[in-house]
């Protein structure tokens, strides 16, 4: 890959070229392998987890970490089957139209129970796959300009940073646990992840575009479609996020907020948001309406808010730690789990083994926590100290990142705390993300100190992985 250097005549200072064929080969080589290699690891462990789901009725919901999988698989089995589909909209058609092509598929009904635990989970697998894929392939593509003294050669890192990506997004988060099974907000947490790196794409086209300002007409023309494009993309992403998990529509919003900056796109994302939330809304308000009893809309909107109602509680300093724990500190690895034996949070369901985070919190996964904190904040106060404007993209959207991480810290503070670990894939861009920004500039300006840091914190999380998954195994085998 050339790099630019010298001025071109006229006075303009040449682009380099930042992407290559070969590049670009190579990448997508890597996107399709690592593509392939998730999900065999999703589907490997999908099998590894079904033990604990044999036999399966609406009577062991909740077994695994608090998740609905048995909801979410009759969502596919049946039809008529539509409880708390208001609640994850974009989830219920989903697995709805999945199971219409089961049906298809089979030539026959098919009975409840007797779709296999990988089969039920495929959705949610393969689209987490695609989606860490792709936001590694978008934080790898050589997209910032070089200066005229001559930068690193960025043909020489992204296959190795890619690579860090995937390995990051597997032990930093809690897809191991939740993406092998046919669930809502993991699916939510991908969404949220694809729409952040869409926002730092589209402020680093935009910022290129602007520092490259005297171009050909017909490259002048061309740039804006892209930014726009990729805006759309992420206010779309956004709009997915919110129809997995209702509750992902302020997260979404504040990926948002960098990109209303721009002069350019501000009404564009206004108009798109508005639209989003109407359709989501219309859609919401169309579900409630067949699931409701017959009774007045007024009296059961009534009803459905009091039944919601139950999981919440007034915060307190209990709620917030134990909110902050199963979003953040657990992500760091697989967390250490144990089995208990109850009925479901409705109190009709049959006693069933359960599966929960443990009240002691894995060492390794505190140290994981801190070094990936203490990576974050050196890159965070050099940029800062250094008033870096090719930054400013990675910046914006690692505060973005940051505002919606304690949105959602504060909010399962009051909704449902005992379960917040089974929202932790909402949570999981927040806590990933700044730390890849911040490997990557290290990678590039050989920044040891950071470096060793957030490459430590990963390896400690692999470790723990390792560990969970060892005192898991017995958990999920046993009679």
């Amino acid at each position: 890959m050339r790099r630019t250097t010298a001025s071109e005549p006229g006075g303009r200072v040449s682009r380099p070229v930042p992407f290559s064929r070969r590049l670009h080969v190579s990448l997508s080589l890597w996107w399709f392998l690592s593509s392939a290699l998730l999900i065999g690891v999703y589907a490997a462990l999908s099998l590894f987890y079904a033990p604990l789901f044999v036999p399966r009725s609406p009577a062991t919901d909740n077994l695994w970490f608090g998740a609905d999988v048995s909801r979410y698989t009759r969502y596919a089995e049946e039809p008529t089957y539509w409880f708390r589909s208001e609640l994850h909209p974009f989830a219920f058609l989903l697995f709805h139209g999945y199971g219409h092509l089961l049906r298809c598929w089979a030539g026959a009904p098919i009975t409840h129970g007797n779709v296999p635990l990988l089969v039920a989970a495929l959705p949610a697998l393969v689209l987490s796959a695609f989606a860490i894929s792709t936001s590694a392939l978008v934080l790898s593509s050589p997209g910032r300009g070089h200066g005229a003294d001559g930068a690193v050669d960025r043909a020489r890192i992204p296959p190795r940073l890619y690579a860090v990506g995937v390995v990051a997004s597997l032990v930093v988060g809690s897809t191991l646990v939740f993406a092998p099974v046919p669930e809502s907000h993991t699916l939510g947490g991908a969404a949220l992840l694809l729409q952040a790196t869409l926002v730092m794409a589209t402020l680093r086209a935009a910022r290129e575009r602007q520092a490259t300002g005297g171009r050909g007409e017909e490259e002048e023309e061309a740039a804006p479609a892209g930014v726009r494009r990729r805006a759309v993309c992420a206010l779309l992403c956004g709009a997915l996020a919110t129809g997995f998990t209702l509750s992902n529509a302020v997260a979404a919003m504040l990926l948002l907020l960098p990109l209303g900056r721009l002069p350019s796109l501000g009404p564009l994302i206004l108009r798109g948001a508005a639209l989003s939330m109407a359709a989501i809304s219309v859609l919401v308000v169309l579900l409630l309406r067949v699931t409701l009893p017959q009774k007045p809309v007024s009296a059961g909107v009534t009803d459905w808010l009091a039944a919601e109602m139950r999981w919440s509680s007034l915060p307190s300093v209990a709620t917030v730690g134990t909110s902050f724990r199963g979003l953040v500190v657990a992500q760091f690895g697989t967390p250490i789990a144990k089995t208990i034996t109850e009925s479901g949070p409705d109190g009709f369901s049959q006693p069933a083994r359960r599966l929960v985070l443990t009240k002691r919190v894995p060492p390794l996964q505190i140290v994981a926590l801190v070094l990936w904190t203490v990576g974050i904040v050196q890159w965070a106060r050099r940029n800062r100290s250094a008033a870096l404007a090719d930054r400013d993209s990675e910046q914006q959207v690692a505060l973005a990142c940051a505002g919606a991480l304690l949105f959602l810290v504060g909010f399962h503070a009051i909704y449902d705390a005992s379960e917040a670990f089974l929202f932790s894939g909402h949570a999981w861009p927040f806590v990933l993300l700044p730390g890849l920004f911040a490997l990557e500039e290290s990678l590039y300006e050989r920044r040891t100190g950071v470096m060793l840091c957030l490459l430590s914190a990963i390896a400690v999380s692999a470790v723990q992985v390792v560990l969970g998954f060892t005192a898991l195994s017995p958990l999920l085998h046993k009679g």
